[in-house]
Parts: structure tokens; sequence; C-alpha cells
């Protein structure tokens, strides 16, 4: 089953290291989802913004992720990279034992320009192993 925070096939999981605030809306975009989120991130650092993985109810990967740039930020640089963090399955979900360990996903991370404080936003586009998109529109508020 695939994990995405926020998704509606999937739970939320940890964000930026900030604990950004975060909130989170699905709004209709030619008739597909866009998940629209709520992000802050500090000035003149990078934040993750977002974790994408998928695992098997053994917490083994049970397939990659694509994230594509739909919209790049206008004040700042953003970076998707493969690598490892904690999970964040419901307590009820059988895959919760995950939350234990570092899984292997695909990391998110925004850092604002140089001096910059305000809003910013970006576009990206998640193709699930299975086949599918999801939209999601993230809000970033640099402080």
């Amino acid at each position: 089953m695939v994990h995405v925070t926020t998704l509606a096939t999937a739970a939320a999981a940890p964000t930026a290291a900030a604990a950004p605030a975060q909130t989170s809306t699905a709004t209709s975009d030619n008739d597909s989802q866009t998940l629209e989120l709520t992000r802050a991130a500090a000035a003149e650092q990078k934040s993750r913004l977002d974790f994408f993985y998928d695992l098997a109810p053994d917490c083994s990967s049970a397939g990659k992720l694509v994230v594509r740039v739909l919209e790049q930020p206008q004040h700042g640089t953003l970076s998707i990279e493969n690598g490892q963090a904690l999970t964040d399955f419901p307590q009820g979900d059988r895959r919760a034992a995950c939350n234990m360990h570092q899984s292997d996903g695909t990391l998110v991370f925004y850092q604002p320009g140089a001096d910059y404080r305000g809003a910013d936003s970006i576009t990206l586009a998640v193709t699930l192993p299975a086949g599918g998109d999801r939209k999601r529109h993230y809000a970033i508020d640099v402080k």
C-alpha cells in the first residue's frame, strides 16, 4: 500500500525538520485532485517539505514513487532526493511498526533565497508505483 503524506490513499508523514505549520485541503483541478498544503520555512535554511514512500507490511520498499516538479518556487530552490526518514503510520495501521526505523523514500526540500522572507509556492506531481498521479500544491511561508 502506498504511503504518501496526507494523500487520500495514505496517512500523514513527518515534514520539515523545524516542524512547520501544516494544513491540507483537496481541491478540484480539471477532474483531478490537487492537495493544497501550507508549510513554514525558516529564512536562509534548507527545510524538508515532504517525504514520500511506498512500504509493504514488512516495512520493505514496495516500489518507487516518481516526483515531478510542475511549478518551481519563485523565491528559492527546490531539491528532490532519494533518502531515508521516519514514517508516520497511524497506530491502527498494520505498518505502524515501520515508524520505529528509517525507511527508503523520496525527500523534497526547499531553501529560500538569501534574505528572502514572504510567500512562495511549488506544485508537484507524485506518480504512484501502481500508476496514477497525485498533484500537491505547497504554499510556503518563509519567516
